[in-house]
């Protein structure tokens, strides 16, 4: 993955926290065009650039060089369906007839969110992973990587192999996000989210994680969740990155462990 493609996409994603990208420009004293050639990752800042950017952030130059959310197939308005997927358009189009699955981000915003839930692999553990969401034409779309510890010993493992990409649907004042997760698991999983405004301004939902796995045990089946936007992303997933994967209770926020464990 190119220098120039971590610094774009992890500068996205702090633009993310303010008004608009024009905003931000603005405020570095930068052109708009050469600001979106850095978005793009068409071309890299000099020293002097790179430490205004760094200081208007607050964060420092190793996390703006260092990959968060995964390898460079990303999705976007600029990537195909895959042949697989083309034969299922008109079946979605026949299975959504009649409602309004357009999906906008002012009542999901996009950016980069903590899913916070009770482990499936490990009962009586919790576990953490980041998901990132974005726009995609009308409609919105979520990414993360399950952790490699489920994976061992797998062999010749990659990220691209732990990766799931899920679709946002709407429903009610809720949503449900459906996922396909890569081979080797290759399985389908949801999570449906509640908004949770008790912790405003913090962008938070509270909901449940199912996987479609046939297993007799729930407990492997379905678990709470809580999913809370970081406001500082570079900084706030790296911290959750050096957490460990799999823990107990005791190291869960006080403000998550509420909803993850409401009978305690």
């Amino acid at each position: 993955m190119s220098v120039n493609f971590v610094f774009g996409e992890n500068l996205r994603l702090l633009c993310q926290q303010k008004p608009s990208i024009s905003s931000v420009a603005r405020d570095l004293g930068i052109g708009k065009v050469q600001f979106h050639r850095y978005l793009s990752s068409q071309s890299f800042p000099k020293p002097n650039v790179l430490a205004k950017i760094c200081d208007y952030f607050d964060v420092n130059a190793n996390i703006m060089l260092e990959s968060l959310i995964g390898e460079s197939a990303q999705i976007g308005l600029e990537r195909s369906f895959s042949p697989n997927a083309n034969g299922l358009v008109d079946a979605f189009s026949y299975v959504s007839e009649g409602h309004d699955l357009n999906q906008s981000n002012e009542q999901f915003p996009n950016g980069l969110y903590a899913n916070w839930r009770k482990s499936l692999a490990h009962p009586g553990k919790f576990t953490v992973s980041l998901l990132n969401v974005k726009q995609v034409g009308s409609g919105q779309v979520m990414r993360g990587f399950d952790a490699v510890e489920l994976y061992m010993p797998c062999k010749n493992l990659t990220r691209r192999s732990r990766e799931y990409r899920g679709i946002i649907l709407k429903q009610g004042d809720c949503f449900t996000a459906v996922f396909i997760h890569a081979p080797p698991i290759a399985i389908v999983s949801t999570i449906y989210l509640k908004p949770e405004p008790r912790l405003e301004p913090a962008t938070c939902f509270q909901g449940s994680v199912t996987l479609a796995v046939d297993d007799a045990n729930a407990e492997k089946r379905l678990s709470r969740s809580f999913l809370v936007k970081l406001e500082q992303p570079l900084k706030e997933a790296r911290e959750l990155r050096n957490h460990a994967t799999f823990f107990d209770k005791e190291h869960l926020p006080k403000y998550v462990t509420r909803f993850l464990c409401p009978d305690d």
